[in-house]
């Protein structure tokens, strides 16, 4: 396995409230995060952050535990581990976010396990991960937004979505509330198969084509993160971009 991280300010931004880190757990398991402080929000930036690391630390601190639900290949229990460790997250941001000078702090937080040859993913928000497979390109992750409710009632297209006023708008985000529901989904891996994590700075910037032929020439892993970067800067750089990329 390869993968390569990056995140980036934009251009318009003045500050990157993105956040992504990864964490070996063992030579059987990587542990992947990638958060989007919530914009327009204060201190979007710690509440990604916080985020990120403290699911990085529940992990370290457990390592043994998740080691051996892997051996036992209890898929389910491995859901529960990764319900305690963002529902740790969720309270640390939660309650950040009730201290005044930093009242309504936020953030998405989508995470990728993979478990030799298994991959469990876990979601909150509009960040997403994309599965590229045989040279083609499908979005593993529903996003949770509002404009995601309207095209699941059939009030707009997948198109009009994309440039609707209210697109950046989530429904669902770590650190909102006392309490978080998580969206998990797992999938047996191939070879050559390729999961792209993302925040919506760059998915709201890099057409599902683009991307597809940026991972079709199987660049490095980094190199290719700098390239879907690069195009989404090229489109104006709105807002913050991250990717991550795991080649299998």
């Amino acid at each position: 396995m390869k993968y390569g991280l990056l995140t980036d300010r934009g251009i318009v931004r003045k500050k990157n409230e993105d956040y992504v880190d990864n964490f070996k757990v063992s030579e059987n398991g990587h542990l992947f995060v990638l958060a989007d402080g919530m914009g327009g929000h204060t201190k979007g930036d710690v509440a990604s952050e916080t985020a990120v690391t403290t699911v990085i630390e529940y992990f370290k601190k457990h390592i043994a535990v998740i080691e051996k639900l892997y051996k036992a290949e209890d898929v389910d229990k491995v859901k529960e581990f990764f319900k305690r460790a963002i529902a740790n997250a969720n309270e640390k941001v939660y309650q950040l976010s009730q201290k005044e000078e930093k009242g309504g702090m936020g953030t998405t937080l989508v995470m990728t396990y993979v478990m030799q040859d298994k991959a469990l993913i876990a979601n909150i928000g509009d960040s997403r991960v994309y599965l590229h497979r045989q040279e083609e390109l499908n979005q593993l992750t529903t996003d949770h937004s509002y404009v995601q409710e309207l095209v699941k009632m059939g009030v707009i297209t997948r198109e009009e979505a994309k440039s609707h006023e209210r697109k950046n708008v989530v429904t669902r985000a770590i650190g909102s509330s006392a309490e978080i529901q998580v969206d998990f989904y797992d999938l047996d891996l191939q070879k050559r198969d390729v999961l792209l994590m993302c925040s919506d700075g760059l998915s709201n910037m890099v057409d599902e084509k683009e991307i597809e032929e940026v991972l079709s020439a199987r660049y490095l892993p980094l190199f290719s993160c700098e390239k879907l970067i690069a195009i989404a800067k090229q489109r104006g750089g709105y807002d913050n971009i991250s990717s991550i990329l795991i080649y299998y």
